[in-house]
């Protein structure tokens, strides 16, 4: 989905919201999840923690790390190899896990 229709989508789920509508959102992205007022975050099926966004960021250790390389493929399967990390995302020259 391109920016300008993201922020359209929230946009018609917060008025959704304003008019009581209760929504279920699920997504990986952080920067979404932190629009939502209460998260439930799953592994394999259970929930594993529950609260407001800002509580589970404060409660769950977790560090996001950029990795910029002019060869991106070749530095992801280079962590890949070492496992340090568990999730890559690839976009353009930085690796972020």
């Amino acid at each position: 989905m391109d920016p300008q229709s993201r922020r359209d989508f929230w946009e018609s789920l917060f008025d959704l919201v304003a008019r009581g509508v209760t929504i279920l959102v699920s997504t990986h992205y952080m920067d979404e999840a932190e629009r939502c007022h209460e998260l439930a975050i799953l592994a394999s099926g259970r929930i594993v923690a529950q609260g407001p966004p800002q509580q589970l960021m404060a409660e769950i250790p977790a560090a996001v790390v950029e990795v910029e390389a002019a060869d991106t493929v070749a530095a992801r399967r280079a962590l890949v190899r070492t496992r340090a990390c568990s999730a890559l995302r690839n976009s353009g020259r930085v690796c972020t896990y």
